[in-house]
Formats: C-alpha cells, structure tokens, sequence
C-alpha cells in the first residue's frame, strides 16, 4: 500500500518534470525565435542602406 503511493507520487513528479522541462524549452524556444526575427529585421535594414 505504502510503495503503491510512493510509486504514484514518483510517476506524478516525474511527469510534472518532463512538463516543466518542456514548456520552458517552448518559451525559450519562442523566444529565441523572436529575437532572431528581430535581429534579421534589423540585418535587412543595414542591408538596405
């Protein structure tokens, strides 16, 4: 009974890990997508003159 809780607790933290892990990766991800738009912009502008 006390292993089976501990087991589900495990299961439970590790699933809220990998959930962790990858949403910030998202955010990172998006966020780095939104900086290097930026900075192309801003590449495309020193181009232009």
């Amino acid at each position: 009974m006390c292993s089976h809780a501990l087991g589900s607790i495990l299961l439970i933290f590790i699933t809220f890990s990998f959930s962790l892990q990858y949403t910030l990766r998202t955010m990172r991800g998006i966020c780095s997508l939104k900086f290097s738009s930026r900075s192309r912009k801003r590449s495309e502008e020193r181009e232009k003159r």
